[in-house]
């Protein structure tokens, strides 16, 4: 869940995917 959102995020940030794939997770587990 919140993988898709979370690379979309993390290329749109610029960083690695798996880096926004977790960075996604936190965000939703944040909301």
């Amino acid at each position: 869940m919140g993988t898709k959102m979370g690379t979309k995020m993390g290329t749109k940030m610029g960083t690695k995917s798996v880096e926004g794939l977790l960075r996604g997770c936190l965000s939703q587990n944040d909301k």
